[in-house]
């Protein structure tokens, strides 16, 4: 895939921390220190989720994670949407003769998915903003120019939402409200909305290892705030991102993935 920029552009506020406010709050303006600029800049670059704690494989990965405390309302529309989804497939299967194809979606898909899959992110700074930019369409546009929030009356929800971000040193801290949620779940069992923020803290434990604390909070979803920490490694310098092809023209699309039928 040609990367949408091939180097972090180290300029004005993006990394010198001029945005005053996000959606959580007031980020100070940071002094002009070049160890701290220097900091922020190794966010830039492309970074692949990791293993760190030897689970094996990304799934098993997810499923150490704490389980997410849901109200009873959130609890009984996951149990319908998983409801839903066994009665789908079972359908799709007596079409298809016992065989299981997964679907190739071409939509923009949500942050979750973007954040959690095997393939690299592109983290791109610039002067205003900062993208997180994935092998498969779509990305996560971040301003850090100070704007706040849209009023979700008037804000027509997407996958990635609309995040605004600030610098706490050299932590990244960012706020995303407006995600499209109807079937979308959470690592650790959680479940999403419009309304529901996701807070991601994006924090350097050197300049080769990163550490991103999800933090979902809803009250009419979760009990309490739902939190999770997944972590990325740096890629060199030289390396690429494989193209993810999706074209919505071509009816062959639904069908590019087959999964054999499982052996009982």
């Amino acid at each position: 895939m040609t990367r949408v920029v091939a180097l972090a552009v180290l300029a004005g506020c993006a990394l010198a921390g001029c945005a005053q406010q996000g959606g959580t709050g007031t980020a100070a303006s940071a002094p002009d220190d070049p160890k701290l600029l220097a900091q922020r800049a190794q966010l830039g670059g492309e970074w692949v989720r990791t293993d760190e704690v030897g689970s094996g494989d990304f799934g098993s990965m997810l499923a150490r994670l704490t389980p997410a405390e849901l109200q009873p309302a959130a609890q009984a529309l996951l149990a319908e949407r998983k409801a839903q989804q066994a009665e789908r497939d079972k359908a799709q299967l007596k079409a298809e003769g016992g065989v299981y194809k997964v679907a190739a979606k071409c939509d923009k898909p949500g942050i979750v998915f973007m954040m959690q899959h095997s393939g690299a992110i592109d983290i791109v700074l610039q002067k205003d903003e900062i993208l997180v930019v994935p092998e498969h369409p779509g990305a996560q546009t971040i301003y850090m120019d100070g704007r706040p929030h849209p009023s979700l009356e008037h804000f027509t929800p997407v996958g990635a939402g609309h995040s605004v971000g600030h610098w706490e040193g050299a932590t990244l801290v960012v706020s995303t409200v407006g995600m499209r949620g109807e079937g979308s779940s959470v690592p650790g069992g959680g479940i999403y909305s419009a309304e529901t923020e996701l807070v991601e803290r994006f924090e350097l434990l050197g300049p080769d290892r990163l550490h991103v604390t999800f933090t979902w909070t809803d009250p009419k979803i979760y009990v309490k705030p739902h939190s999770y920490t997944l972590t990325y490694a740096k890629q060199p310098a030289d390396s690429y991102a494989f193209e993810s092809w999706c074209d919505v023209s071509d009816p062959l699309q639904g069908q590019s993935v087959v999964v054999p039928p499982q052996k009982s």
